[in-house]
């Protein structure tokens, strides 16, 4: 790609955006990806990140914020449920945890049982 700086702030921006419109419906979700973009913004700012990086972290955050904004739907959650639900992230990138939830996550961090 040529002008890959300018591919780059084209789609923060379009995410930005994005983000933005959501918030009306779900607030939770787009806070939790404003500050995701932020902080991938910053890395790739203070060049801790090369620009294809940003690039496909942008297309991948793009990706899960659709997913993230339609799973209330997909849940069979209403309008106010689905405001409530948390998105969940692996910590590697910004891939949605797959299988165990926040709970379930905590309670396997070799914490001894309930006796």
């Amino acid at each position: 790609m040529k002008h890959k700086n300018v591919a780059a702030e084209l789609l923060s921006k379009l995410l930005r955006g994005e983000i933005k419109k959501g918030s009306k419906k779900n607030v939770v979700v787009s806070r939790t990806f404003a500050e995701l973009l932020q902080r991938t913004l910053n890395a790739y700012h203070n060049r801790a990140i090369a620009t294809q990086e940003v690039i496909e972290e942008l297309i991948r955050m793009a990706k899960d914020y659709q997913k993230a904004s339609s799973e209330g739907e997909e849940l069979g959650l209403d309008e106010n449920e689905a405001a409530l639900r948390l998105p969940q992230f692996d910590g590697h990138g910004l891939s949605p945890k797959k299988g165990l939830n926040h709970d379930q996550e905590e309670g396997s961090r070799g914490s001894a049982p309930a006796v």
